[in-house]
């Protein structure tokens, strides 16, 4: 069993190699993002925190976390009409025209109504 002294360059070795395992993991996310959706120009950032104390025996507990820190995904914006019917509130949007909560679909024609046309 090695005994080594805690430092950046054996930090990965910390609780039997799990903590350069979390390290890789949260750089890969933060790499898939940028490789995703990168073209945003928001950067991604990789926290890496290392957190001691001492316990009331004398030794000292070594924790590793980790979090990748990426841009939050949302859509864009839909605009939707406050609708209030009965003493409830609720709004209605269009699925099909996110910038107009009026907009209506045309209905559907079957092929046999296209021919009689």
């Amino acid at each position: 069993m090695a005994r080594l002294d805690l430092s950046m360059e054996t930090l990965g070795e910390v609780d039997r190699g799990a903590a350069q395992a979390i390290v890789d993991a949260e750089i890969s996310k933060a790499i898939e993002d940028i490789d995703d959706r990168g073209s945003d120009e928001k950067p991604r950032e990789v926290n890496i925190k290392l957190v001691m104390q001492q316990r009331p025996d004398g030794l000292v507990e070594t924790h590793v976390a980790c979090q990748a820190k990426v841009p939050p995904r949302r859509t864009n914006p839909t605009l939707a009409e406050l609708n209030r019917k009965g003493g409830h509130s609720n709004l209605v949007f269009s699925s099909h025209a996110p910038d107009n909560p009026n907009q209506k679909t045309l209905p559907v024609m079957d092929r046999e109504d296209e021919d009689d046309g």
